[in-house]
């Protein structure tokens, strides 16, 4: 099982002892899930705008979470920083409970992280969400604004996949594909995966191989951008 962090330690990891994209054989892709912006709900942000334009006036103040250094959410807050041309201040966690903590608790402004995450508390009102990265509106985050209405053409969709070795005959390979579609349209099996925040996506392995490379592409990107240190 692939996620979406593979494309990004394709680029952060010098010492990898495969090749993130020929060392397998891609079978087909499992879900897409997108990305929520939140703040506590006493902070000033109110809008995405707001925080843009904080982050504007005071460049490299406005402080956002993560579960790591080069993590998907962490690169999302880049992205987003270079999209609309601001700093933000990273503050790296291990994953866990402590990212939403610290946001609750007022001492990072803004959280980026997923939908199971994030929605508790925002439906129980201790958080704001003021956008989810997804092109369309999320059915999982509902009242969330999509971040493209602010910064058109920004999107953010992690993923998760399956993959094989490299040099598995072809048969197997084909009757893998066609197993993987066919669990992901029984009723219980797409039912749990939304229930996660989740859309069920099963796709052709040749579209999954196009998705891992180009993921590979684009946070390769967003990381020599940032100039975040690949590890040794």
């Amino acid at each position: 099982m692939l996620t979406a962090a593979h494309a990004t330690t394709a680029n952060l990891n010098k010492n990898l002892k495969y090749d993130p994209l020929e060392s397998f054989a891609m079978l087909s892709s499992v879900a897409v899930f997108p990305y929520v912006i939140a703040v506590r709900k006493d902070h000033p942000f109110q809008t995405l705008d707001d925080l843009l334009r904080a982050a504007r006036e005071r460049p490299g103040v406005v402080s956002f979470t993560s579960v790591g250094v080069g993590s998907v959410p962490h690169l999302t807050g880049e992205l987003l920083a270079a999209r609309a041309g601001v700093s933000l201040n990273h503050i790296p966690y291990r994953g866990g409970t402590a990212p939403m903590a610290d946001v609750l608790g007022g001492r990072v402004d803004v959280l980026i992280d997923t939908q199971t995450v994030s929605m508790p508390h925002i439906r129980a009102g201790n958080a704001r969400g003021l956008a989810v990265t997804s092109a369309a509106p999320w059915a999982g985050t509902p009242g969330v604004p999509i971040a493209t209405t602010t910064l058109p053409g920004f999107e953010v969709m992690s993923w998760i996949g399956v993959a094989t070795t490299r040099g598995t005959p072809e048969p197997v390979l084909v009757r893998l594909n066609a197993e993987i579609v066919r669990v992901l349209t029984l009723q219980n099996v797409s039912a749990r995966l939304r229930d996660l925040g989740a859309e069920v996506r099963p796709s052709s392995a040749e579209a999954m191989r196009t998705l891992v490379k180009t993921e590979i592409e684009r946070w390769g990107g967003v990381i020599r951008a940032a100039k975040i240190e690949a590890a040794q």
